[in-house]
């Protein structure tokens, strides 16, 4: 048994992980949340816990015991994202947390995407902490897009449709000029979540970077698939 805590855990993609964690029925889960405590689940395996992550001390107090830490934060203020993620990783070294992963849950690439500055913040504050001495084990856990963004209708409990640069209702896409050698990486909602749920019972050592993909495809294939179906 593992004492996993899920941070940001009713979002979109820690609702997918949790679901498949709660399945296994091996591990207790404590889920953190801004929002008012959920009642939902009756599962004695799992416990809620408000915070705002603003306060390492108290997050030291409810990280006792835990051995994993997941982050899914998805913050519209970077700056306070990269604060909250700082506290939490703080608050999990103080703790003597084993693992963690913060919130990435995207591409390892995040040129121009401005909307995840705190994620590379993220990155670069738990490289310097592990520059020295090794205080904490980590996984960048990196899928690329999730398949089921692409799908006329959802495809998982939890994750929606999504917009992309591939309009196939509108029969349009956005490239950018040069791209025609560009790749992207999907992998599906439930293959990150099993894949997730085999690293919690991996009795090895993370890697640094957990590189996760489905498949790899150019920018034009999508293309050549919406002419062939949609013309």
């Amino acid at each position: 048994m593992v004492r996993i805590a899920i941070v940001g855990g009713t979002g979109n993609v820690g609702q997918e992980i949790v679901d498949v964690l709660v399945a296994s029925k091996k591990h207790e889960i404590l889920i953190f949340t801004r929002k008012d405590i959920s009642m939902e689940t009756t599962d004695s395996s799992v416990k809620w816990a408000k915070s705002t992550y603003g306060d390492v001390n108290e997050l030291v107090g409810q990280l006792q015991g835990i051995d994993v830490v997941l982050s899914f934060i998805a913050p519209h203020d970077q700056e306070q994202g990269f604060s909250s993620q700082k506290n939490i990783i703080d608050a999990a070294v103080k703790a003597g947390v084993k693992r963690l992963a913060p919130s990435e849950w995207i591409s390892a690439g995040l040129e121009h995407l401005d909307w995840y500055t705190f994620k590379a913040h993220t990155r670069q504050y738990l490289t310097e902490l592990n520059s020295g001495k090794k205080v904490i084990e980590y996984c960048l856990f990196q899928p690329g897009l999730f398949t089921n963004y692409f799908t006329p209708y959802p495809s998982t409990k939890h994750i929606k449709p999504l917009e992309t640069q591939w309009d196939f209702a509108k029969r349009r896409a956005i490239l950018r000029e040069g791209s025609d050698n560009d790749y992207v990486t999907l992998t599906t909602a439930d293959d990150l979540s099993n894949v997730v749920v085999r690293a919690v019972d991996y009795p090895g050592e993370w890697p640094l970077v957990g590189g996760i993909r489905g498949s790899r495809i150019s920018i034009k294939e999508p293309i050549a698939l919406g002419e062939e179906i949609r013309g």
